[in-house]
C-alpha cells in the first residue's frame, strides 16, 4: 500500500468517526476480535492426526511387537539355563578384592591380647579375645581423594574395590574401641554393613587371619596323609 493510499484511508477513518458522532449522538467504539485460540491448536492436532496419527501409531504399534518378541526369546533363555539356587551367603569378588586389598594397606589388624599384659591381667580386655572362634578386628577408613572430572570423594582404592560414601560408612559406624566382635564359625559381625548384605570384609579378614581362607577367598583344604599308599584326605581347615 502507498504512502498517499495510507494518509487517504486515515482521513477517511477520521471523517467516519466524526460522521458518526454527528448521527448517532456517541463516539465510534471499534472492536477488535480474534480468532479463538483453542479451536486453532485444536484444528492443528486434528490435521496432525489425520495426516500422521495413523503413520506413528502403526510404527509405534511395530516396535512394541519387535521388543515383545525379543523379551520373549530372553525368557526362553532365562528358563532354560540352570541356575543354582544358593543356601548360603557367599561374598563377591569386589568384597574379597576389597578385603584383600585394605589388609595389604594396613587398615584392618586384629586385637592381639597376650595373656602377660597388663591389661589381661586387670580385666580390661574381652573375655572372647582368647577364644580362637572370636577375632576383634579393627577398622580403619580409606583415605579419600576429590576427583574433578566426577566432582565427588573417591577412597584411595582402585575403582573395583571402592564403595559409596554412605556404604563404606557402615563398615565402620559405631565401632568399638576394641574393634569388631566377629564369630568366624557362626560367620557373624555386628556392623551395619553385615546387617544390610549378610557380609562384610570383616568377615573375610577374620578368616583369612584365621587360616579358614585364602587370598583369594577359597577354603584351605589340609592334607592328612594316610600310611596306606594311594589314599588321600582332605580335611577343611
Amino acid at each position: 500500500m502507498s504512502q498517499l493510499m495510507q494518509l487517504h484511508h486515515a482521513r477517511a477513518l477520521s471523517a467516519l468517526r466524526k460522521v458518526y458522532l454527528a448521527v448517532m449522538q456517541k463516539p465510534l467504539t471499534v472492536c477488535y476480535e480474534m480468532s479463538d485460540a483453542d479451536k486453532a491448536q485444536r484444528n492443528a492436532v486434528d490435521e496432525y492426526n489425520a495426516v500422521l496419527k495413523r503413520d506413528v501409531t502403526v510404527h509405534c504399534k511395530l516396535y512394541m511387537g519387535v521388543l515383545l518378541g525379543r523379551l520373549v526369546d530372553w525368557c526362553r533363555l532365562e528358563s532354560a539355563r540352570a541356575v543354582p539356587f544358593a543356601m548360603a551367603t557367599v561374598a563377591d569378588f569386589r568384597l574379597q578384592r576389597r578385603s584383600r586389598e585394605m589388609e595389604r594397606q594396613g587398615l584392618q589388624s586384629e586385637l592381639v591380647v597376650s595373656r602377660h599384659s597388663v591389661a589381661f591381667m586387670i580385666g580390661e580386655t574381652p573375655i572372647e579375645a582368647m577364644s580362637p572362634d572370636v577375632v576383634y578386628g579393627r577398622y580403619v577408613a580409606a583415605n579419600r581423594s576429590y576427583n574433578e572430572d566426577l566432582h565427588r570423594w573417591n577412597e584411595d582404592l582402585p575403582v573395583s574395590e571402592q564403595l559409596g560414601l554412605n556404604t563404606a560408612r557402615m563398615e565402620m559406624m559405631d565401632m568399638p574401641s576394641t574393634g569388631w566382635k566377629v564369630d568366624v564359625r557362626l560367620m557373624a559381625c555386628p556392623c551395619r554393613f553385615f546387617k544390610k548384605f549378610a557380609c562384610c570384609t570383616h568377615i573375610l579378614f577374620a578368616q583369612s587371619t584365621r587360616g579358614h581362607i585364602d587370598l583369594f577367598g577359597r577354603e584351605r583344604l589340609v592334607r592328612c596323609a594316610t600310611k596306606k599308599p594311594g589314599r588321600l584326605l582332605l580335611v577343611k581347615a
